[in-house]
């Protein structure tokens, strides 16, 4: 039989631990996969455990996978095979984990000439796991505030999400979506510009990189979605240079994240969680091959992320790897390193 210590779903935190028993001799051996991958703990970096043990003299033995604080990466099929003599059984669950709501603003940023109105949508950008209503609330200045149909109002939206109306607005202001279930509570903030073309230079709309930047004053970043292929969001900052000159700076891309990258992080993980479905040298295999592709079109600061990713599997291969695979893993980091250093934008802040 195989159970687990609670019924799924599990929260992201919980304790899942699986426990298979079965009749055999004292040669009796256990294995565990997740999607049909072997699971190897000694290949984990997070506190994952498996024991194995007798339960009485009648020849019945239990295996009992743990896995501290669990993530969303952790759900899945998780297989319990059992051999003896020759022969083989095996027993499958499945575990859920179910991870906290994700708020998104549309608009992410705004700048707007004093006396103007404004719509901003709050939204959940994952279905909801639970299959319970979500709770919004607004804030501004980080301090709550009462809904008024003359200059503030908020609504929900059917099936999920809420709509804050802005009137009048005349100074420029942060303001604040929590969405919160019996999960979590998370929150993210609009910084809404206020200027007035009589006294202030502004930087004019540009298009960069394919993305429309709309007109704005010298201030706090303005956020934008990341390309079509990207996760994330791009930001860029309009500077004032003298008393009546703004000039827009180059787009920071540095946390919009490939397609492609993200599977190769996704896959690291799942390897840092004993899952032997890769290993080190051919995930940054992935990264040379992204590397070569797209160098010479970076965007400006795109580099980072690819680096900082290198980085952390160059170290799980230098911990966990024999020699050869280090040498490998060695050779390939260089190559990755030399390729991010071909484009002179890719690791570049604004300026």
């Amino acid at each position: 039989s195989l159970q687990s210590n609670q019924k799924s779903p599990f929260r992201e935190n919980d304790d899942l631990i699986l426990t298979c028993t079965a009749q055999g001799s004292p040669l009796v051996t256990f294995t565990w996969l997740k999607n049909g991958f072997l699971l190897n703990i000694s290949k984990s970096i997070r506190k994952i455990s498996v024991h194995q043990k007798s339960i009485d003299e009648n020849g019945e033995f239990a295996s009992t996978l743990r896995i501290n604080s669990t993530r969303k990466q952790d759900g899945g099929f998780y297989t319990c095979q059992v051999f003896d003599w020759g022969l083989e059984l095996c027993k499958t669950i499945k575990i859920e984990v179910l991870e906290p709501p994700e708020v998104r603003l549309e608009p992410p940023s705004a700048t707007l000439l004093r006396g103007s109105s404004i719509r901003i949508k709050c939204l959940a950008t994952q279905k909801n796991q639970l299959e319970e209503k979500l709770g919004y609330s607004w804030t501004r200045n980080h301090a709550l505030f009462h809904s008024d149909p003359e200059f503030e109002m908020w609504e929900d939206l059917y099936p999920d999400g809420s709509i804050l109306t802005i009137k009048n607005i005349h100074k420029s202001t942060i303001y604040s979506c929590s969405i919160s279930n019996s999960l979590a509570s998370v929150s993210t903030s609009i910084h809404i510009n206020v200027m007035d073309l009589e006294s202030m230079s502004i930087c004019p709309e540009d298009t960069s990189y394919g993305i429309k930047w709309l007109v704005t004053s010298s201030g706090p970043p303005v956020l934008n979605d990341c390309p079509m292929s990207y996760n994330g969001r791009a930001q860029r900052f309009c500077e004032q240079r003298d008393y009546n000159k703004s000039v827009w700076l180059n787009p920071d891309f540095s946390d919009c994240i490939h397609h492609e990258l993200s599977g190769v992080s996704f896959e690291f993980e799942e390897l840092t969680n004993g899952l032997q479905k890769t290993n080190a040298s051919t995930l940054l295999r992935l990264c040379l091959d992204y590397g070569l592709h797209h160098y010479d079109h970076f965007l400006p600061g795109e580099g980072g992320y690819l680096l900082d990713l290198l980085q952390n599997i160059y170290e799980y291969s230098q911990l966990m790897d024999d020699n050869d695979e280090k040498e490998i893993a060695c050779e390939i980091t260089l190559k990755i390193i030399d390729t991010i250093l071909l484009n002179e934008t890719s690791l570049n802040k604004p300026s």
